[in-house]
């Protein structure tokens, strides 16, 4: 019986040094495990060990199981992962495949007006394929392509759109609920510095593109 006992505590002290939590958990699954064998023994201690031991078990086989479903390689589509190269790279991909499992995927055909001057934007959208024209009063601004937003300024402000957007071709993008969008962020606080750090990026890019105007920027597409 003393053997599984100097196992048992020899492992939870090894347990001390190791910095994998994974490696972590499957020694003191180990460690209690052995206790447990020491207390269910005739000659060992009183049954009520044997039940603790059994739930230090119990919850470090949940733990291991959890880790094992986060450190599963993450499946993406075609269109998801190109989405992650292009805009959330620096993301964790589990977070990332929350974060579009959020999303809804549309598919625009030629000319349909997805913004509009003036109106409350209630969702924000990335390009995933296509160009998508921004236009003031009829002039054309710019064009948006795969990996930018359209009405992040809205989604950062609150503010109306400031120019149309309108589709060129065949269009593929993915559409967040800025409601819903908030309400994911709000639950993980420390997503919102990466989509603002995605979104800012995007900003950088349009306000070096080579077609920016003295003046621009809208809620429906940032355009300077």
């Amino acid at each position: 019986m003393e053997i599984f006992f100097h196992v048992g505590y020899l492992l939870s002290l090894v347990s001390y040094s190791v910095r994998d939590i994974f490696l972590l958990r499957l020694i003191m699954v180990a460690s209690q495990g052995c206790l447990l064998v020491a207390v269910l023994l005739p000659e060992g201690p009183t049954p009520i060990n044997a039940y603790w031991f059994a739930l230090f078990v119990l919850v470090n086989l949940v733990r291991i199981y959890m880790l094992y479903v986060e450190r599963r390689p993450v499946e993406m589509s075609a269109d998801e992962k190109s989405v992650y190269e292009s805009n959330f790279s620096h993301w964790k991909p589990r977070e990332f495949k929350r974060l579009i499992r959020l999303a809804r995927w549309r598919e625009l055909g030629p000319d349909e007006k997805i913004i509009s001057q003036g109106s409350k934007m209630e969702h924000l959208m990335l390009v995933v394929s296509g160009q998508v024209i921004v236009k003031r009063k009829g002039q054309v601004l710019g064009r948006l392509d795969k990996g930018q937003f359209v009405g992040e300024m809205s989604y950062l402000t609150s503010q109306e759109a400031s120019a149309d957007a309108i589709t060129e071709g065949d269009v593929k993008v993915l559409e967040w609920s800025q409601m819903g969008l908030r309400h994911f962020l709000h639950k993980r606080p420390h997503l919102q510095p990466e989509i603002q750090a995605a979104i800012g990026k995007d900003l950088i890019r349009k306000l070096q593109a080579p077609f920016m105007e003295k003046e621009v920027s809208s809620s429906g597409a940032t355009i300077h």
